[in-house]
């Protein structure tokens, strides 16, 4: 009775105050109303900086563990890693939608550094429908009641820091790609260079051996010069005409004086 007696008192005194900064409430109480009808409701682990309260519009990020009422199973966390820094907050604008309206009004109601233990009523939640699992979307079953613990980490972060900081990301993907860029430029140069080359040791090797070198490829031929080819000048050959170079020397051959003559 008395418990009764205690909680009809506070959700009068929160229809009455809806602004009432619930910060400063004591760690010692149980679970609070944080919306008007009582659907929502909190229990402060550890008490924020109540100079610091996000408002409508403001970006926010949030350290959650989110688990069903019903079965006490753990559905989404971001702390995949623990306390680790490799676990990182979800990020969010107050107000404009993102996550579920009980999960919106709880973290309205919290201050900076405050760790929560909330739970949102099915109707503030995923309602009727649940939510099915789909891509990284957890599995909520219908009418489900759900809790979360959270913890406010960040409130209104400078909008012109993450700009300057996504402007940043984009100057060194730009540096990235040119660097890139050079490396194929300076291979593609390298390759040219190799085939001179070894163009320049097989025409030597011609003029020692008494024979003409071939024609460049893709140049007009005959019969007599596609069969002194060898397989890597018949390839070429085939290659600068768009043809298949696979098979042995007697099917490229055949290859190219189909195309040839």
């Amino acid at each position: 009775f008395f418990c009764y007696c205690f909680f009809s008192r506070i959700v009068h005194f929160v229809r009455r105050n809806p602004n009432h900064n619930f910060c400063n409430i004591s760690l010692s109480m149980s679970y609070l109303p944080v919306d008007k009808d009582g659907k929502v409701t909190k229990r402060i682990l550890i008490a924020g900086n109540p100079e610091q309260q996000p408002v409508n519009g403001q970006l926010v990020a949030v350290h959650y563990v989110g688990t069903l009422d019903e079965s006490g199973e753990e559905f989404d966390t971001t702390k995949l890693f623990g306390d680790s820094d490799y676990s990182k907050p979800l990020s969010f604008r107050i107000g404009g939608g993102a996550v579920v309206q009980g999960f919106d009004l709880a973290v309205r109601s919290m201050c900076l550094g405050e760790k929560s233990h909330v739970k949102i009523n099915s109707e503030l939640a995923y309602g009727e429908e649940g939510n099915p699992a789909r891509g990284m979307m957890p599995e909520i079953p219908p009418n489900a009641d759900i809790s979360f613990e959270l913890e406010l980490v960040s409130v209104g972060a400078d909008e012109s820091k993450m700009k300057a900081a996504k402007e940043r990301l984009e100057v060194a993907r730009a540096e990235r790609e040119a660097k890139a860029a050079e490396r194929e430029a300076a291979q593609k140069e390298k390759d040219e260079l190799r085939a001179k080359r070894e163009e320049e040791r097989a025409a030597k090797k011609n003029k020692k051996t008494g024979k003409k070198s071939a024609a460049p490829a893709g140049g007009q031929l005959d019969k007599k010069a596609i069969k002194k080819m060898n397989p890597k000048q018949l390839k070429a050959e085939l290659k600068a005409r768009g043809a298949s170079i696979i098979g042995n020397k007697k099917d490229l051959c055949a290859r190219l004086l189909e195309l040839a003559l």
